[in-house]
C-alpha cells in the first residue's frame, strides 16, 4: 500500500479495454487552478505553457504522473483523511506552500501531458466562482480535449444576469454544465435554507442550467482550509460542511434540485473528507430519483467498491480532482474497486461504465 507505481500491465490492460470497446475515457473533475485560494488565478504564468515549461519539465523530468503522492500512497483511506486534516489545521503554511508550488507550474501542455500519460481522452475542467474564474478557464485552458463547466458568485453576482451570462459562456467556451462547491462558495444548495438574495439567484442558476440543458456538479463532503488565502482575495465567506449529504434533500433524498430535468453530480461520492460514510442517504438519492450521479474524485477504492454494490455503476462517473492528485490513480481506484466488489456486474462493465460510457451516454447534452 506504501510505496507502487502503476504496472505496465495495468496500462496494457486499459488501452486493451479502450481498443477493443471503442472507450474514450473522461476525467470529469480537474480543477485549473488552485480552489483553495493559496495561488490566485492571476499569477497564473503563462510562460509555463511554452518552451519554459519543456524545459522545466520535460527535460529535467520532475514530474511523474505514475508516481502517487502521500494520498495515493495510502488510497484516501482514514489515515489520509485525518492527516490531511490536521496538516491544514496545524501546518497551513506548509500547505499554502506547496499548494503554491503545484499550482505555479500548471497549464495546458502540462495536463495534455498528463491525460497522455494516463490514456485519459478528455478532462472537464472546473472554475469555482470567485476562486477559480471561468473566463481563464476557458481562456488557458481551451485545447479540443477539454471541456469546460461555467460557475457564478452566487454572493455578488447581478439574478438579473445570470441568463446573459450563461449564454455568454456557452457561446464563447461552450460550457456543458455548471459547478457549484457549497463549502468554498458560502452557500447552501437548497435555495430555501439560505438568505432570501442568495435563494433567488441560486434558483435562476438552477433554471438556466435546465434551460439551456446544462448538468450541474456540486461538491459533496466537507472541506479543509489553511485559512491564508492569497491577499489579492477579498474577504469571500466559506463553509466546512455546507455540501453534506443530508444539506441537498430530505431523509427520503428528494429536494427541488433533484427534482430538475437534467443530470446532477455529486462529487467526491458525496463524502469528501468524511470517514462517516451516510450510506442509507445515498441510496435513498438514488432509488427516488432518476437524474443524479455521484463521481470518485479523491476517495477510496473501498468506498467506490462500496458504492458499486450500494446504487450501481451506472451511476458513477470518473473524476480525479487533478492537479491536487493524479489521474492515473483515480483509473486505477476504480479498476481496484471493480475487482473487488460483489456484484453481478462484470469487471470490464464497470469500468466502460465509470471510466466514460455513463457520462457520455447520461450526462453531457450538449458540445
Amino acid at each position: 500500500m506504501f510505496n507502487f507505481n502503476i504496472k505496465k500491465e495495468f496500462l496494457v490492460y486499459l488501452q486493451k479495454l479502450k481498443k477493443e470497446n471503442d472507450l474514450k475515457i473522461v476525467d470529469t473533475h480537474v480543477h485549473p487552478f488552485d480552489v483553495m485560494g493559496a495561488a490566485h488565478y492571476y499569477d497564473y504564468r503563462e510562460e509555463y505553457s511554452g518552451e519554459l515549461y519543456l524545459k522545466e519539465n520535460l527535460e529535467n523530468k520532475k514530474i511523474d504522473y505514475r508516481k502517487p503522492g502521500l494520498s495515493e500512497m495510502l488510497k484516501f483511506n482514514k489515515t489520509a483523511t485525518i492527516l490531511s486534516k490536521n496538516a491544514f489545521k496545524f501546518f497551513p503554511k506548509t500547505v499554502n506552500h506547496e499548494i503554491k508550488k503545484l499550482y505555479s507550474k500548471t497549464s495546458e501542455k502540462r495536463a495534455l501531458e498528463e491525460m497522455e500519460k494516463s490514456l485519459v481522452d478528455e478532462a472537464v475542467f472546473l472554475p469555482v466562482e470567485p476562486w477559480i474564474n471561468t473566463e481563464w478557464s476557458g481562456k488557458y485552458y481551451s485545447n479540443k480535449k477539454f471541456l469546460l463547466l461555467g460557475s457564478f458568485d452566487v454572493h455578488r453576482i447581478d439574478k438579473n444576469k445570470i441568463e446573459e451570462r450563461v449564454k455568454y459562456y456557452i457561446e464563447k467556451y461552450k460550457i456543458v454544465g455548471i459547478k457549484l462547491h457549497p463549502n468554498l462558495q458560502g452557500f447552501k444548495p437548497l435555495p430555501k435554507d439560505n438568505p432570501q438574495e442568495i435563494a433567488e439567484r441560486l434558483k435562476v442558476i438552477y433554471k438556466m442550467a435546465e434551460k439551456y440543458s446544462l448538468y450541474l456538479l456540486f461538491h459533496g463532503g466537507t472541506s479543509f482550509y489553511t485559512n491564508f488565502p492569497d491577499k489579492k482575495y477579498q474577504n469571500f465567506k466559506r463553509a466546512n460542511n455546507n455540501a453534506l449529504l443530508e444539506n441537498f434533500c430530505d431523509e427520503n433524498g428528494k429536494s427541488e434540485i433533484f427534482d430538475l430535468n437534467i443530470p446532477v453530480v455529486i462529487a467526491h461520492l458525496g463524502h469528501f473528507g468524511l470517514n462517516k460514510i451516510n450510506y442509507k442517504l445515498a441510496k435513498k438519492i438514488i432509488e427516488n430519483n432518476n437524474n443524479i450521479y455521484f463521481d470518485t474524485a479523491g476517495v477510496s477504492p473501498k468506498l467506490i467498491k462500496n458504492f458499486i454494490e450500494l446504487i450501481g455503476s451506472k451511476k458513477i462517473i470518473l473524476g480525479s480532482d487533478a492537479f491536487y492528485n493524479k489521474m492515473i490513480f483515480a483509473i486505477y481506484f476504480v479498476f481496484e474497486a471493480a475487482k473487488k466488489a460483489k456484484t453481478n456486474e462484470k469487471v470490464n462493465d464497470i469500468m466502460i461504465n465509470i471510466l466514460g460510457r455513463n457520462y457520455y451516454s447520461r450526462i453531457l447534452r450538449r458540445r
